[in-house]
């Protein structure tokens, strides 16, 4: 599978997987979820080791900058925002859902003109993405407020 590098979130995040499977090889979160498991990793969050053992799918919703870490885990080697996913969406010809009431009435832009390809969960059966995590611990004390 292939492993994301060093990431510390610096701000929340929400995670679905649509298909696949992910594993958390390192830290609290340490296990396996599958299709129909949602995530949540507040913000300061370290990831190491984040593996997707097989083609997986998920959506995430960043609340903050994603800062990418450099091989000794204290330095930050690059930072992953808001407008560098619109920019590279813009030069892949890919619209976003508008942020303003100006874009949302605005005229809209052209759409994605490239190849498509279904989604992986669309070849599944619908049971799948209502299955179980496996491995992950229950938590059962929360170390911030915040709303899940």
């Amino acid at each position: 599978g292939t492993t994301q590098p060093t990431l510390v979130h610096l701000g929340a995040s929400d995670t679905y997987i649509l298909s696949g499977k992910l594993s958390y090889t390192k830290g609290p979160m340490k296990g396996s979820i599958g299709p129909g498991v949602w995530a949540y990793t507040p913000a300061g969050a370290k990831m190491e080791g984040t593996t997707a053992e097989e083609d997986t799918e998920y959506l995430a919703t960043f609340y903050g900058p994603v800062a990418f870490m450099d091989a000794d885990g204290k330095s930050v080697r690059e930072l992953l925002t808001g407008f560098d996913v619109k920019a590279a969406a813009s030069r892949s010809g890919i619209s976003l859902l508008p942020n303003t009431l100006a874009e949302a009435i605005g005229e809209r832009p052209l759409g994605y003109q490239g190849p498509g390809a279904p989604l992986a969960m669309t070849q599944e059966r619908n049971e799948a993405v209502m299955s179980k995590a496996a491995g992950i611990a229950q938590i059962t004390e929360l170390s911030n407020a915040h709303f899940v």
